[in-house]
């Protein structure tokens, strides 16, 4: 194993997650009364996810589309005839969307008291 000097110019990518860090985009994008900060891989999607935050909504509001058409399709499912390891998934789901629909609720609770 060969090392690299500190005064070399490779140094810097013998340091842990060079690969990873290499590529990933962490810069924001911020104006007067727009504030879009990416931190993502995939760095050159930035233009499009603000659009369609801008256009659809946070990404709260799209997950919470997301999951009131899942729980739909669940209460149409005869669970007892899934497997035990698919009613767990099952579970999870409707466990996730409950935590999601108490956290709104005690967050507008508490602002506006």
């Amino acid at each position: 194993m060969s090392a690299v000097s500190r005064n070399s110019s490779e140094w810097w990518s013998q340091l842990p997650f060079f690969n990873f860090l290499r590529y990933w985009d962490y810069r924001p994008d911020t104006q007067w009364l727009d504030h879009f900060i990416t931190v993502n891989w995939n760095a050159g999607d930035a233009g499009v996810e603000q659009h369609v935050l801008g256009e659809v909504g946070s990404y709260g509001y799209q997950l919470n589309r997301i999951l009131d058409a899942v729980n739909l399709l669940v209460d149409k499912l005869k669970v007892t005839e899934l497997s035990p390891e698919q009613q767990k998934v099952v579970i999870r789901l409707q466990d996730l969307a409950d935590q999601a629909n108490r956290a709104v609720k005690e967050y507008r609770t508490n602002v506006t008291t």
